[in-house]
């Protein structure tokens, strides 16, 4: 029996890959009305919290505006995701203007109690399986993403403002003082870090962080900009 199941989920895995390929190859599809045959509340809410949790290491929700065309089913059912994402920060648009994101998705049976979710974000797909068990959703494959880019920004709560005490505070691209200056602040600059670290010397330094447009602080899995902290003010 278990061979039985494994052999219909790798068949099912395949029909998920193949559907998420053929939307992906297909243009016209990367925006399609959004459609939910899943008439449950509390299971779309489940399968959004997941969806989310996965776009969030992509699309940085304080700077990012998705744009929905929805049908009547969406409307009934698929306001779950929309306000899921308002729920965490997102901008949510039904008119199509510049630099809001395209956002689609189709909630469906493709056998009896497997559920496919299919969502097309900008030029990219994310897609997964689960099988339904009364009030409760279960993956059983996992994500198949195509188009998506390296993690970009998510947002930091965790940080310090400091004030810079010096004339010219080195940025480097390590911890320590042999490593490459990359940049500089002044006296006086108000910087976003990180708690202090100590170094194999002993030397405290501060990990930069990041604030996008609006100055919110934000964190990059890449950001690699090192300050001494000894020349650091703190404020919080």
């Amino acid at each position: 029996m278990k061979n039985i199941n494994k052999s219909i989920i790798m068949a099912l895995s395949l029909l998920l890959l193949n559907g998420c390929t053929g939307l992906m190859n297909n243009n016209s599809n990367n925006h399609f009305t959004s459609k939910v045959n899943l008439k449950d509340y509390t299971l779309n809410q489940s399968l959004s919290k997941e969806m989310i949790a996965f776009i969030q290491n992509y699309y940085p929700s304080s700077k990012t505006t998705f744009y929905f065309q929805l049908d009547q089913s969406a409307y009934e059912q698929g306001s779950i995701i929309e306000d899921s994402l308002r729920n965490v920060g997102y901008g949510v648009s039904y008119i199509k203007e510049e630099g809001r994101i395209p956002f689609a998705y189709k909630i469906d049976f493709i056998a009896k109690n497997i559920i496919r979710t299919t969502y097309n974000i900008g030029s990219s797909t994310l897609s997964r399986l689960y099988r339904v068990n009364g009030k409760e959703v279960k993956a059983i494959s996992a994500f198949t993403t195509r188009g998506f880019q390296k993690a970009l920004y998510r947002t930091h709560s965790d940080y310090k403002k400091a004030i810079v005490t010096i004339a010219t505070l080195r940025i480097r691209n390590k911890p320590t003082r042999k490593a490459e200056v990359i940049g500089k602040y002044h006296k006086n600059a108000l910087v976003y870090v990180e708690a202090p670290i100590k170094n194999s010397l002993g030397e405290e330094w501060s990990r930069v962080i990041q604030r996008d447009s609006r100055g919110q602080a934000v964190y990059s899995n890449s950001s690699t900009q090192y300050i001494a902290s000894q020349y650091l003010n703190y404020l919080n």
